[in-house]
Parts: C-alpha cells; structure tokens; sequence
C-alpha cells in the first residue's frame, strides 16, 4: 500500500471527496424540501433553491440572511428556544410548525426538523434544517374542519334520527334526534353494539340494520311500531342503506328513523283503506281489522284467526307477520288438518335418524325452520289430544323434542293459529285442552263471511 503522503493517492482521495460533495450537492437540490444551514448566531451558511422559494428571497439574497429576517418576534423566540434545547440535549427536533413572513409579506405555514451540526472535532457550530411548506394542508384541513362543522350542524339539526354503524354494529354515529326518538343517551350508543341499547323497545331497528349490512341492500320507508317503554303507541319509518366510502369499500350502515306516530293516526282518522297486504275490504269491519292486525304485528303475543273457510286467514296471519318486527326472518304454514298424526308431529318438530320405519336420515321440523320467525298452525281445532299436549309445552317452555329424540331444543318463534272451527264448543265437548285455547287466544281476530 502506498504511503499516505502519495502525492497520486492524496489526489484520488481529493477527487473522491469532490464528487462526494458534488453528488450531495445536487441531492440537495433536487429535493422538493427547503434545506437550510445556519450557524450558532442563526445566520445561513448554506441552502438550496427550495428554501429560496418558499421564503421568496433570491438566492444572493438569502446569503448570511438572519432566521429573525422572515419571522416576526414571537416565532423567532420560539425558534430560538427550540436552537437552545437542541444544543444543550444535541437531541433532533422533528416537525415543528410556526409561520414565516415571505418577502412579499405573505405568510406560508411550515414544518420544520431541527438537527445540530459537528465539525470533525465534534464541536457544535450551527444547525441543519428541513422545511416543509404545508400552508396548503393546513387551508385543506381548516376546510375539511369548516365543512365537517357545517355538516354536524345539518346532523343535528335534522328532526329524524340518523344512527350510523360499521360492519360489526358499533354505533360510530348519531344526532340529537335519536336520543329523543329512541331516549338512549349519547354516552350509551356511542361506540357501543348498536344492539345494547334496545333493551326498552321491540327491536325491530336491529332486524332491518342486519338486512342492510348482510345483503348490502336498501331499504326504504318500512314502517313499525316501536312499543318503546316510554312512547308504546309510538310509530315511525325506518330507511337504512349500505355505507361506502370514496374507493367503494363497505363500511357499515345509517339507519333513518322518522317518528310518525301522528301521521298514522290521521291516516287512520281520515282515509279508510280498501286493501291491507294483499286483504281486500271497505267495510267498518274491515277497516277494525286491518287495525287490530297493525296493533298487535309488534306484540310478541299469540294470535288466533277464525272465521269461515275462504275468508283470507292465512293473509290476516301474513300481515300479522309482514307488519311486525320479524318481517325479514322466516314465515312458515302448516296445514294441521292435512296430515295425520304421526306425520303431523315429525312435521312440526323433526325427528332423528330411526326414530321410525322409514326415518332415513334426520328431518329438520317446522318450528325449528321457523326460528326467530313466525309459524301459522293453520286449522289448529283438527289436531289429537297429543299434539295438543306438545303445543301446549311448546307455548309454554319455548322448546320441544325430535321424535326419536330426549334432547330439548329451544326457539324463539312466534305462533298464530287459524281454525274455521268454534273452539269454545270443541273445549266443552272435551274434543280441545282448555289450556291451550287460552294460550292460544290471548288476541282473537275474527275475519266476517
């Protein structure tokens, strides 16, 4: 290896440092970012044409120029202490924002990071920095914050209750109109399970919002009775649809709830109906029953529907059914009078794998189908004393048996019976539990010839 005094290798050492400088040269002014050097006393030893632009002074211009030339007093005071902290801690200071002052008295926002300079020995002599100019993130954000401000106004200003949630039913959103409609206070919806807070209600806003963020599907203008412990007789609408943000990303749901609970009564007062979901009539009769239908659709009661043969039973129980909280969840008919015994209860409630001859595998029943539903025992007065027993547990204990099976299953599932039979004359003649028809008759809806 040659001596370190070689006059040849002393020059490509010289010639490396050059183009080493030279290269770091022109990094610095390629970059979009204003780079500056400054000495102890804060006068700029070094820049590039990026910090020239932004503080609007040429480059002869920022030559030895004073940090304290483009700041007013206050800022050059804050910048000094931030110098003061960096070369007593030599500890960087990153992103720190304050105002300069542009030759042309214009003021930018910028952002800036604070490094000490060393020379070979160590020693401290000035300071390095980068400066971003974010004036115009700042303008976005004051913008962004001016219009978020004009939205939450219109939010809460608006009379209907808008209740926003995200793909896993966390309430993110919700205005003063939900508080009064529902009467949840903020500190219980926000960031809760939109689910936590219908405890005093019939939950039919949970079914709907479940529609929309499982389906991604619109719904518009379904309208319900709340049975709310403070407004029982309170009605509303309820719209809900997918939330998407700005790439078409699924984000949740906003659920509208309209109170129109006086709108309803005036529709009633005012204009009688001559349909009712596919059940046609003018008459005062008719019109008492396609409101005794709309009071009780949300009551988690029974419902016994008499009346002739051919009269609609079967639609007055669909309109109990489609009018209620349950509407999206399973309707499901059997025809008791059409079956026999045997074949009636594995209907009903399933049976296992050999639970008689030709049980070849396992069959799921009626009830079990009609979960979280509603099931139509259409023509109840044919049934055995058997099958009645069942019922009865059924109504009672909300659980049942496969045949073939000791093993309980439980379900939520509410029960309108239909009979063109007089079952107070069938429980007198011993043909009907007493028990059970009362069961089943806690609201009867009589539908005329």
């Amino acid at each position: 290896m040659p001596p370190p005094d070689n006059p040849i290798e002393l020059q490509k050492r010289l010639d490396h440092a050059t183009r080493e400088k030279d290269n770091l040269r022109n990094i610095i002014e390629e970059i979009q970012d204003g780079f500056v050097e400054v000495d102890l006393e804060g006068n700029i030893v070094r820049f590039n044409k990026a910090f020239c632009d932004i503080i609007g002074y040429s480059h002869d211009e920022v030559k030895g120029l004073s940090y304290k030339e483009y700041l007013d007093e206050g800022t050059a005071a804050n910048v000094f202490n931030i110098f003061y902290k960096i070369y007593h801690a030599e500890f960087p200071n990153k992103s720190f924002e304050y105002e300069i002052i542009r030759k042309d008295g214009t003021r930018r926002n910028v952002e800036t990071s604070i490094a000490l300079r060393k020379n070979a020995e160590e020693e401290p002599i000035g300071f390095s920095c980068i400066i971003r100019d974010v004036t115009l993130r700042r303008k976005i954000e004051r913008e962004l914050v001016r219009q978020r401000s004009r939205l939450e106004a219109i939010f809460r200003s608006v009379e209907d209750a808008i209740i926003t949630v995200d793909t896993q039913r966390t309430v993110t959103e919700a205005n003063d109109a939900a508080f009064r409609i529902c009467s949840i206070t903020q500190d219980k919806i926000m960031g809760r399970p939109f689910s936590d807070n219908l405890e005093t209600c019939s939950q039919s806003c949970q079914d709907i919002l479940d529609e929309t963020i499982t389906q991604k599907k619109h719904i518009r203008d379904h309208q319900i009775q709340c049975n709310h412990s403070n407004r029982p007789h309170q009605r509303v609408s309820l719209s809900c649809s997918p939330l998407e943000g700005e790439s078409g990303a699924f984000l949740g749901a906003v659920l509208v709830i309209r109170d129109i609970t006086r709108l309803a009564d005036l529709e009633r007062e005012l204009k009688s109906r001559h349909t009712f979901h596919s059940i046609v009539g003018r008459s005062r009769k008719m019109q008492q029953i396609f409101r005794l239908i709309e009071d009780v659709s949300d009551f988690e009661t029974t419902v016994l529907i008499t009346g002739e043969s051919g009269t609609g039973k079967e639609l007055a129980a669909r309109a109990v059914h489609y009018t209620g909280r349950r509407t999206f969840k399973p309707f499901v008919t059997v025809n008791c009078s059409a079956l026999a015994e045997s074949l009636l209860e594995s209907e009903l409630f399933g049976h296992v794998k050999g639970a008689f001859t030709g049980a070849v595998r396992d069959h799921v029943g009626r009830f079990q189908s009609a979960d979280k539903g509603t099931i139509l025992l259409d023509e109840i007065g044919d049934i055995s004393a058997n099958i009645q027993l069942k019922l009865l547990r059924v109504l009672q204990e909300k659980e049942f048996e496969r045949v073939g099976d000791s093993k309980p299953i439980s379900v939520d599932v509410r029960v309108i019976a239909s009979t063109n039979r007089d079952l107070k004359e069938r429980v007198q003649a011993g043909a009907f539990r007493e028990d059970l028809y009362y069961r089943l008759k806690v609201v009867e809806v009589l539908i005329p010839p």
